[in-house]
């Protein structure tokens, strides 16, 4: 089958489904590491539970892209 082939099927799917198709796609191209995977997942957790715990040093939108 070919990739033309391929790209006309997809215009069948619903948005749900491309989504899928996608994101599938993606996760195919890179071999994720699960240590390192984690590590970022704990360090997201550990940032936003100090944010939650009025902990962490915050900067507004604004300030950001100005």
């Amino acid at each position: 089958m070919s990739i033309n082939e391929i790209l006309n099927l997809t215009k069948q799917l619903n948005s749900k489904e491309k989504y899928l198709l996608i994101d599938t796609l993606i996760l195919n191209l890179h071999n994720i590491d699960n240590e390192i995977e984690q590590q970022w997942l704990d360090e997201s957790q550990k940032r936003l539970d100090l944010y939650d715990n009025g902990k962490l040093e915050t900067v507004s939108f604004e300030e950001v892209f100005s």
